[in-house]
């Protein structure tokens, strides 16, 4: 029993000394001063969140598409990351503890790869000049999701799927980077964290 908690499970108090630490990281936040915009007069720092409404609005077709795409992609990933232990435990056979640690690596891996990636070719792509390579190549990735995911469902073999699976992290990955460091680039300096909030 912990005090102002009561009668508490071990992954319970896992979470709360987990979390403790953040607590700390926050209060300490209070201590951190604003720097300073570059590229921006001064007089033009503060930005009034209708401000920001009213230039989304002027532009709502880049923003829109961007804000939703990145909104439907996360719920493609969420999705199947969710939807992947019911499958392998009700169709395979496997425990909880077998498909959460394949699965588990399979993200923390490939996971890793599509976003890191992502970033190395846009940044070669901003190199090369090419246009829109943020847009460009979130809608390649997405559009690479579409085969292994037709495949997924007519594969009848652990490994084969788990390999559909790990081409569709692999894609869906690409995506969660690219959205944010896109909004960045298109907003004017002094609006992109009421822009990135949204």
């Amino acid at each position: 029993e912990i005090a102002l908690f009561g009668d508490m499970q071990a992954w319970q108090i896992a979470f709360i000394v987990v979390g403790l630490p953040g607590l700390l990281i926050a209060v300490l936040m209070v201590t951190v001063k604003e720097p300073p915009r570059h590229g921006i007069r001064q007089d033009q720092a503060k930005v009034r969140f209708t401000d920001t409404l009213a230039y989304l609005n002027r532009h709502k077709g880049v923003y829109f598409t961007l804000m939703v795409g990145a909104a439907l992609s996360s719920m493609a990933s969420y999705g199947t990351f969710n939807w992947v232990p019911a499958l392998f435990e009700r169709v395979y056979g496997w425990g909880p503890a077998k498909i959460g640690t394949t699965f588990g690596l399979i993200t923390l891996l490939v996971g890793t790869t599509g976003l890191l990636s992502s970033g190395f070719i846009v940044g070669a792509m901003l190199r090369a000049r090419r246009t829109a390579p943020y847009s460009w190549l979130m809608i390649t990735t997405i559009a690479c999701v579409i085969p292994p995911s037709a495949l997924l469902v007519t594969v009848d073999n652990p490994y084969w799927t788990l390999g559909c699976l790990s081409l569709m992290v692999l894609f869906l990955s690409a995506p969660i980077g690219l959205v944010q460091a896109a909004l960045a680039a298109i907003t004017p300096n002094e609006m992109r964290a009421q822009v990135i909030a949204i």
